[in-house]
Formats: structure tokens, sequence, C-alpha cells
């Protein structure tokens, strides 16, 4: 993904998590998640995408 499109995804995102009442911080809600998955699989996997880049390296999930 060209740096213009992430620049956009992520307004874009910003944007629609303020519309759910969510922190640009925070996670998407499990709501949310689900209906991209279901229904805008391309959206799904930048929020994934954009949620793994600001994650801290070396924590475990465990």
């Amino acid at each position: 993904m060209a740096a213009s499109e992430e620049a956009s995804f992520k307004k874009r995102k910003q944007e629609a998590l303020g519309q759910w009442g969510v922190p640009a911080q925070e996670k998407a809600p499990a709501k949310v998640q689900v209906y991209l998955q279901r229904f805008r699989p391309q959206d799904y996997q930048r929020l994934l995408e954009a949620n793994s880049s600001r994650e801290p390296t070396g924590e475990s999930t465990s």
C-alpha cells in the first residue's frame, strides 16, 4: 500500500471509529470487526494491518 493510501485509510478509520464512539487509539469493537470481516474483507485486512503495526513488539499474547 502506498504511503498516501495508508494515510487516507488511517484517516477514514479514525473517522469511522469516531462515529461508533471509539477513540482512535483503541481497537475497533467486535461488532465492527465481524461486519468488516464478512462484508468488507479488504477493509478488514487493512484494519488488521493497522492494529498489528501499532502493537508494541516483544510482548507475548499468552
